[in-house]
C-alpha cells in the first residue's frame, strides 16, 4: 500500500548559506527550524525570513550581509492526479539577530533569525539610470530599464499589454539622469496610458514564472483560476477516507479570515460625516454595513470620460467596476493592494481620454471590493503564485438552509511559512507547511 501523506508535510532539500549546506545539529552546521516566504505583487522581488540554529559560532564562517542563500523544498503528495511541486529560491542576506538558547552540555547552541531578500534588491541599490528615450511606448522603455539593470536568472519580464502612445520627442526627448533602476522604472510608468484599459493603474512585480508589467485591470480581468480551494464544516469522520493523502485535503481551506473594517463604528460617526467625503465618489458606512455610492459624482465620472457616446466597451467596463464597489463591504485596510502600486496617481496621462478620472473609477471599485486571507496546506499554496486567480468555495447560513458560495479572488499576496521538527531529533521534515493567500473578489 502506498504511503499516506498528510497535508502540511514539507521536505527541506537543500538549504545553502555562503556555500554550506545545511545538515543535522550534531554534525555541527546548522539546523533550520522555520522558513516564511513573502510574495507581493507591489514588489519586483521576494522577502524571506529564515530561522536556524548552530553550535559554537560557527554562523562566522557563512553568516554575514549579502551572502547568498538558497533554499529548496518539496510538499510530497500521495495522490497521483495532484503531483507535488519543488519551490526553490535564491536570496541575499539583508540582516540577522541571534541570541543564545539554553543548551545543558559544554557547547553553544545559537538560533538567528535571518531576513532575507532577492538579487533584484541590491540591483537596484548598486545601479544608476542615465539615458534618453524618445517616439518610444512607456513599457517599452521600463523593460528597457530593467533587462539592463534588474533582470536575474528567475525569469523574464512579460509585459501583459503594451501601453498606447508615446513618450518623449527627438527635439525633446524624456531624461532620466541618475536615477535609480526602480525609482525611474515607475516614473516612467506613471505616465503610461491604455487606450483598451483607461483606468491605467499599472503594476510591476515579480511572481514565480518571472517579472510581470501592465495595467492591473488587464491582469485582473485575464487571469484564468490557478486553482480551487474548499472549506469543509464538519468533515468528521470523512477525513480519512476521502481527504488524508488525497487532493481534496491538499486544497482544503484550513482558515478563511475575511478583512475587518475600519474602526469608525466605535466613534459613533458615520463615514459620509468624516471630512469631505460627500465629495467622494462611494464610501462605506460601517454603523450599518453598507456601501453607498454617490450617484452625482459617479454620473460626473462617466460624463468627463465621455464614454457614452465615444466608448460603448470602456463605458461597460465603469459601470462594472462601480458596480462591483457597491457590492463590497469593507476598505480592506489591512493590506491595501490600492496604496501600493509602485506609482503615483496624482501623475497627470498623456493625450485625452481623461485616464486619471478612469482610473480614480478603478481604485473606488477595488477599494471597495471584498478581501480575504485563505490559508491552505503547502501543497496546494505552492501551486499558487501572485498574479494568479483562485476560486474559494465555502458555506454560508440562509434562513434555515445553507448556502454554497463561490468567489474568485486575485492573488496579491503569499506568505510559504514551513515549520520544521523540534525537539531533539532535528530531522529536516517539516509538518506544517502552509500557505496564506491575501485574495481580492474580483471577477
Amino acid at each position: 500500500m502506498a504511503k499516506i501523506i498528510p497535508p502540511g508535510m514539507c521536505l527541506l532539500n537543500s538549504c545553502v548559506i555562503g556555500g554550506f549546506d545545511h545538515q543535522l545539529i550534531n554534525e555541527v552546521r546548522f539546523h533550520v527550524s522555520k522558513i516564511q516566504i513573502f510574495e507581493d505583487h507591489c514588489k519586483p522581488y521576494f522577502t524571506a525570513q529564515l530561522v536556524i540554529e548552530t553550535y559554537d559560532h560557527n554562523h562566522e564562517w557563512f553568516l554575514y550581509p549579502t551572502s547568498e542563500v538558497f533554499i529548496d523544498v518539496t510538499c510530497p503528495s500521495s495522490d497521483p492526479s495532484f503531483p507535488a511541486k519543488r519551490y526553490a529560491e535564491r536570496f541575499r542576506v539583508f540582516s540577522y539577530e541571534s541570541q543564545q538558547m539554553p543548551y545543558g552540555q559544554q557547547v553553544t547552541r545559537i538560533q538567528h533569525t535571518i531576513s532575507l531578500i532577492g538579487q533584484e534588491f541590491y540591483n537596484d541599490r548598486h545601479n544608476y539610470v542615465n539615458q534618453l528615450d524618445f517616439n518610444a511606448t512607456a513599457t517599452n522603455i521600463a523593460k528597457k530599464i530593467h533587462d539592463n539593470f534588474i533582470q536575474t536568472t528567475n525569469g523574464n519580464l512579460r509585459v501583459s499589454v503594451p501601453s498606447s502612445g508615446m513618450i518623449g520627442s527627438e527635439q525633446v526627448p524624456h531624461k532620466l539622469i541618475n536615477q535609480k533602476p526602480f525609482t525611474a522604472i515607475n516614473q516612467i510608468l506613471s505616465r503610461a496610458t491604455w487606450t483598451r484599459y483607461p483606468s491605467s493603474a499599472p503594476v510591476y512585480f515579480r511572481n514565480k514564472q518571472g517579472y510581470v508589467m501592465g495595467p492591473l485591470q488587464h491582469i485582473m480581468e485575464s487571469a484564468a483560476p490557478a486553482l480551487s480551494f474548499t472549506e469543509y464544516p464538519g468533515a468528521g469522520n470523512k477525513w480519512m477516507q476521502e481527504f488524508l493523502g488525497r487532493e481534496k485535503g491538499y486544497t482544503m481551506i484550513q482558515e478563511l479570515k475575511p478583512l475587518a473594517p475600519s474602526g469608525e463604528a466605535s466613534s459613533g460617526v458615520r463615514a459620509s460625516e468624516v471630512g469631505n467625503l460627500n465629495q467622494a465618489t462611494a464610501w462605506v458606512d460601517m454603523l450599518n454595513g453598507s456601501t453607498k455610492i454617490n450617484d452625482g459624482n459617479a454620473a460626473k465620472i462617466l460624463n468627463k470620460l465621455g464614454i457614452k457616446s465615444s466608448n460603448p466597451q470602456a463605458n461597460q467596463k465603469i459601470q462594472a467596476m462601480l458596480a462591483e464597489a457597491q457590492r463590497g463591504r469593507t476598505g480592506g485596510l489591512l493590506f491595501n493592494v490600492i496604496n501600493e502600486l509602485m506609482q503615483d496617481r496624482s501623475v497627470d496621462k498623456n493625450g485625452t481620454g481623461n485616464f486619471n478620472v478612469a482610473q480614480e473609477a478603478f481604485v473606488t471599485a477595488l477599494t471597495y471590493s471584498d478581501k480575504y486571507w485563505v490559508t491552505v496546506p503547502g501543497q496546494g499554496g505552492h501551486q499558487v503564485t501572485c498574479g494568479d486567480k483562485i476560486t474559494v468555495n465555502f458555506i454560508k447560513p440562509q434562513d434555515s438552509r445553507p448556502k454554497n458560495v463561490t468567489k474568485r479572488l486575485y492573488v496579491a499576496r503569499l506568505i510559504h511559512t514551513i515549520e520544521f521538527t523540534r525537539g531533539d531529533e532535528r530531522v529536516p521534515t517539516g509538518e506544517q507547511a502552509k500557505t496564506d493567500i491575501y485574495g481580492v473578489a474580483w471577477g
